[in-house]
């Protein structure tokens, strides 16, 4: 219980800092690939006891960013698909495009019901009356994002949702 409590007032704190435009970043060079590697034994960790496996489509490359925030970004969407999805792959995907970087993740899960991809990442907010969670982890997401310059958004392509952190090309 004081795990779950620490975490929810770490999510809370980041985001109000987030909205408020005082979400410190520490700047380096972060090799996405590297980073996601790094995770992927915590996450498998996570997910296969309850039936889920993880993919990993990381391109090389580095951006400016800060790698503590850029993890709890893609553990925030990786815990979303692991409780609302039942069990299936899981893909975290990074890629980089003219302009920018995207880092993906994807499932095979509900997704989000359609005219609620915008009210999604704002605190609080919950899917439909048997969501569960607090509503905090995609508004944590969202402030992570913004903070970097960038944006989060969920599109659904091939009964798959994917929730994808887009970041400019000043990140790289």
């Amino acid at each position: 219980q004081v795990s779950g409590l620490t975490r929810l007032v770490e999510d809370l704190r980041s985001v109000s800092l987030a909205d408020s435009g005082r979400l410190e970043l520490v700047l380096t060079d972060v090799d996405l690939a590297a980073e996601i590697e790094a995770m992927a034994p915590t996450l498998r960790s996570m997910l296969e006891p309850a039936g889920f496996t993880l993919a990993l489509d990381l391109a090389p490359g580095t951006i400016r960013a800060d790698a503590a925030r850029i993890r709890q970004a893609v553990l925030a969407l990786v815990d979303n698909a692991y409780r609302h999805a039942d069990p299936c792959e899981i893909v975290i995907r990074v890629s980089y495009f003219t302009g920018g970087t995207s880092i993906a993740v994807e499932d095979h899960g509900p997704g989000l019901a359609p005219g609620f991809e915008q009210d999604a990442f704002r605190l609080f907010v919950r899917g439909g009356t048997s969501a569960s969670g607090t509503g905090l982890g995609l508004s944590v997401v969202r402030g992570i994002a913004h903070a970097h310059g960038g944006q989060i958004a969920f599109r659904r392509v091939a009964m798959r949702s994917v929730f994808e952190i887009r970041l400019s090309e000043d990140s790289r």
